[in-house]
């Protein structure tokens, strides 16, 4: 295994845990470590070209290698879209073509001559062709999150207003139907009442009618 191969699995864990930062709600990633996470990414790209161009038949840890450096590139971009900033952080710090090529050179120097001089290749092994892959996510910037919040805040508000709405409805009809049903009980009640008074009434006066018509028979008697 080559120093240069060492060195790109070493960058290639800093820029995971960089740009795994930019998958929080809140990242707060200064400007600064924007530009250094971008110049890192073509720094691998770098080093993974020299590494593939020294293995014509791009072994399979090259190929998933790249992979992976793709996917942090691909994040690191949707971050950068959607960077609320007041400058387009596009236009400051290009991933790929703004970066002066001499400081890419040292620094790739720089960090060779750390590891010492190459050594000669020893076989791979199968773990590192068996490297799991571990999935970059990235979430909606703070702004999104809370449109969306909003959003479900105020269709909760709908439906409930419309609850109590329905709700306030079926009382109503429910004491117009008791108000109604005790009028009906109070109507029926006045109706037998009525119907017993003038029977009572009836009765009186057939009851009495006889007595006035004797005493009328008895007041016209002629004297013998």
């Amino acid at each position: 295994m080559t120093k240069r191969y060492q060195v790109l699995q070493r960058k290639l864990r800093e820029l995971e845990s960089l740009i795994a930062r930019l998958s929080s709600p809140y990242p707060a990633i200064p400007s600064g470590h924007l530009a250094e996470i971008a110049q890192q990414l073509v720094f691998s790209r770098k080093l993974l070209s020299a590494e593939v161009a020294s293995h014509p038949s791009k072994p399979h840890h090259l190929a998933h290698i790249s992979r992976r450096l793709d996917r942090l590139d691909t994040v690191f971009r949707h971050y950068q879209e959607h960077h609320d900033h007041d400058h387009d952080v596009n236009d400051d710090f290009p991933v790929n073509d703004g970066l002066d090529a001499a400081s890419t050179c040292s620094c790739t120097e720089s960090c060779l001559n750390d590891d010492g001089e190459g050594e000669g290749e020893a076989d791979l092994g199968s773990e590192l062709c068996e490297e799991p892959e571990e999935e970059m996510f990235y979430e909606a910037p703070p702004r999104v999150v809370e449109e969306e919040e909003a959003a479900s805040v105020e269709e909760v508000g709908r439906v409930v207003h419309e609850t109590r709405t329905e709700k306030g409805g079926a009382e109503r009809e429910e004491e117009g139907d008791c108000v109604w049903g005790y009028f009906g009980v109070l109507g029926g009640g006045l109706v037998v009442g009525v119907a017993i008074g003038a029977v009572l009434t009836g009765f009186v006066m057939v009851r009495f009618s006889g007595c006035f018509h004797y005493i009328q028979h008895q007041g016209f008697l002629i004297p013998t």
